[in-house]
């Protein structure tokens, strides 16, 4: 089997549809007062990891995404863990099999980069108001999750990002 690249003309973006997203987990630990948190805080560390699965025959497609914040205090060393979200973001992908190329490694059906990289892009977008939302009122409403590249998330199913 011959992998197929796409191309423009072959993927377009609204054959991607919302079918749901859910917060899997969310922990937020109160070990940092918020008022002195506030005035020694210097900001936040993130890990993150991403995983996707597909149903070509469904032809639907989940990005999960994990986040651990860390909190960075002025003048300390070591960071404090303060918090975790979990997501799962569903999407639909019209004419999915079509789309799908031959995995380098074992010649089964992959996600091209360009579609992967677009549903991880959307999946964080969402997980980002997620934590917004939940967090409000408490340290990690200072949490803004970064700007980060969706390709380099897809190709590094785990990072480290400094906030």
């Amino acid at each position: 089997m011959s992998a197929k690249s796409v191309s423009p003309a072959t993927f377009k973006v609204d054959q991607i549809k919302f079918l749901e997203s859910r917060v899997v987990l969310f922990r937020m630990d109160n070990q940092l007062d918020p008022v002195i948190a506030g005035k020694q805080l210097s900001g936040f560390d993130y890990r993150i990891t991403t995983e996707q699965d597909m149903d070509a025959k469904k032809c639907i497609v989940r990005v999960r995404i994990g986040v651990v914040i860390q909190a960075t205090l002025k003048d300390a060393a070591e960071k404090i863990e303060v918090g975790e979200i979990r997501t799962e973001t569903v999407f639909k992908v019209t004419q999915l099999p079509k789309l799908l190329t031959s995995s380098q490694q074992n010649g089964s059906p992959a996600m091209p980069a360009p579609i992967g990289g677009t549903m991880i892009g959307l999946a964080y977008s969402t997980t980002r108001g997620q934590l917004l939302a939940l967090g409000a009122g408490t340290i990690l409403s200072r949490a803004f999750l970064p700007v980060v590249n969706p390709i380099q998330l897809l190709q590094n199913a785990g990072a480290e990002v400094k906030g």
